[in-house]
């Protein structure tokens, strides 16, 4: 076992660190064009979801939000994404799936 996992299997401090590491990156990230803060997500074979232009850039953090967000139908529901990122997953969702709100 790594140095890195046997410090992240100590529950308190996994707490700490996450705690800690959100806020730390949101703030070095502020005013640059971040929307996502995933992991990201890819099938083998990849899934070959259809984005616009724009949200190319971000397709493997999209790609996590599409195999979550799809397992229902969220067409015309309200629907709470609870603090994912700086809000490009609240707006795929709204722009694809199209939510009541």
């Amino acid at each position: 076992m790594s140095v890195l996992d046997h410090l992240f299997s100590i529950g308190s401090l996994r707490k700490a660190v996450w705690r800690l590491w959100y806020p730390f990156l949101t703030r070095r990230l502020q005013g640059e064009e971040v929307l996502f803060l995933n992991y990201a997500f890819e099938t083998n074979p990849p899934v070959g979801l259809r984005l616009d232009p724009g949200d190319e850039p971000n397709r493997a953090c999209i790609q996590l939000y599409h195999h979550v967000a799809s397992q229902v139908e969220l067409r015309g529901k309200a629907v709470l994404e609870v603090s994912c990122g700086h809000g490009g997953g609240a707006s795929w969702i709204t722009r694809t799936l199209q939510p009541a709100s």
